[in-house]
């Protein structure tokens, strides 16, 4: 994806603050972003436009109008069919809990809110992705007060909108690697998972791949 980058639509549709579409942008990507709090998406056009000041940049055209307002299960209505080359992006995943919650809650948040939000948005990402083109997505895992960690079986939710997982390690890339802290590497990582200790919110990163036809 880093050949003819500048040339390469990004999309991130849970833009937040516009952290990913800095990090692209600094990249040389064509960055895209949506949200539904139009709050977001006013502040993330501001850091965008703070960020090309400071490297004495020219503002893209039409920057504004490639940060809008949008609910996930809206994105084809405002993007073509496929439209983008990637599609990078962190989504809401729950509230940030200052204690552990029981599996009930967490149960409930991932049945009513997350489940439908994810499923919403890899439809609709079918849509607008190019064929045979990649997704990075972070999932929650959420540890309870009953000592489990709990998450979504996300690659079923993907899979069921046709994208497979592809492995986020190669481990062809560590075989001739001499560290021996490289060598835990010669068997494929599925995903990665951000955590630190003591943490409620884990976060697992994912890499899929839109199936062809």
């Amino acid at each position: 994806m880093f050949d003819r980058r500048e040339k390469l639509k990004i999309l991130d549709p849970f833009v937040g603050n516009g952290t990913i579409l800095l990090f692209a942008l600094l990249q040389d990507f064509q960055i895209y972003g949506s949200d539904i709090d139009p709050s977001k998406v006013k502040n993330t056009i501001r850091n965008i436009n703070w960020l090309i000041e400071l490297l004495e940049e020219e503002i893209p055209l039409f920057i504004d109008k490639r940060i809008l307002k949008s609910d996930v299960k809206d994105l084809s209505k405002h993007f073509g069919y496929s439209f983008f080359d990637g599609i990078c992006t962190e989504p809401y995943l729950g509230p940030y809990f200052l204690e552990k919650p029981y599996f009930n809650q967490v149960k409930e948040l991932f049945e009513t809110k997350l489940e439908p939000q994810f499923n919403n948005f890899f439809r609709e990402a079918y849509k607008i992705l190019k064929n045979e083109n990649r997704i990075c997505f972070v999932a929650p895992i959420i540890t309870t007060v009953d000592g489990n960690d709990v998450q979504l079986n996300i690659e079923k939710i993907a899979n069921a909108n046709n994208f497979k997982l592809v492995p986020i390690i190669d481990p062809e890339r560590f075989i001739s690697k001499v560290d021996p802290k490289l060598q835990r590497f010669k068997k494929s990582s599925r995903s990665l998972i951000d955590a630190k200790k003591g943490q409620i919110l884990l976060r697992k990163v994912y890499i899929f791949e839109k199936r062809g036809k």
